[in-house]
């Protein structure tokens, strides 16, 4: 369990489900689903920042206001470019289809409020977004090595589910199945793998990290 996990979440979840799915592999499938949502909400952000990076070097390659829409209280986004003007991107009002994990996910941490501070204070200052994209590199690479953990989790997960018919005596096994049964977990941990994969991918944010920092290494002023 990661330190953004909480246990007290991770119990209530796990004692609300359990009358439904009354087997033991419920406990890491929970597990893996409260990660997922962390991964998630850690992406969205890494994601959102580095979209304002692509706004401030002019290379970001598609709709700017469709990553940032809903990002704000006010359904807008201060961002300023590297050449010093000012654009306030107005976003969609209509938020009525969020949430309130959808809402969760977009909230700041303080962690990552100090971060959009810091951003939104560099205006033409390439060391200051290169640092930037530094935590931002790194924090990626945290959950990256995150996500191929909680994949390997859900695949020993599955694995196990198959190998309990080998140690779990029969009469057991039938006092394991309720109004949902291991069938019906087992569906629910290959929808979860397939989340997890798509994790893996989310907002292609590898190689547009990549592109930030090599166009601001390669727009940096001469000493």
């Amino acid at each position: 369990m990661g330190p953004r996990i909480s246990l007290e979440t991770l119990c209530t979840r796990i004692c609300s489900q359990f009358p439904e799915f009354p087997h033991p592999l419920l406990v890491p499938t929970v597990l893996i689903e409260l990660t997922a949502t962390d991964l998630m909400r850690e992406l969205f952000h890494i994601h959102r920042l580095l979209t304002v990076s692509e706004y401030k070097t002019k290379t970001g390659d598609w709709q700017i206001q469709d990553s940032l829409a809903n990002t704000t209280p006010e359904g807008k986004a201060t961002i300023t470019p590297l050449n010093g003007s000012t654009d306030v991107i107005s976003t969609s009002d209509d938020s009525w289809w969020l949430d309130e994990d959808a809402v969760e996910i977009q909230r700041e941490s303080d962690y990552w409020k100090s971060v959009s501070v810091r951003m939104d204070e560099c205006k033409d200052n390439h060391q200051a977004l290169a640092q930037i994209l530094g935590f931002l590199s790194c924090r990626y690479a945290f959950m990256g090595a995150a996500i191929q953990c909680s994949l390997s989790m859900v695949e020993f997960t599955l694995q196990e589910m198959g190998h309990m018919k080998d140690y779990v005596a029969p009469v057991n096994r039938r006092m394991l199945k309720g109004m949902m049964n291991e069938e019906c977990l087992g569906h629910r941990l290959e929808f979860l793998k397939s989340h997890v994969e798509h994790l893996a991918a989310f907002g292609a944010i590898g190689p547009r990290m990549q592109t930030q920092q090599t166009v601001v290494s390669a727009s940096r002023p001469p000493s």
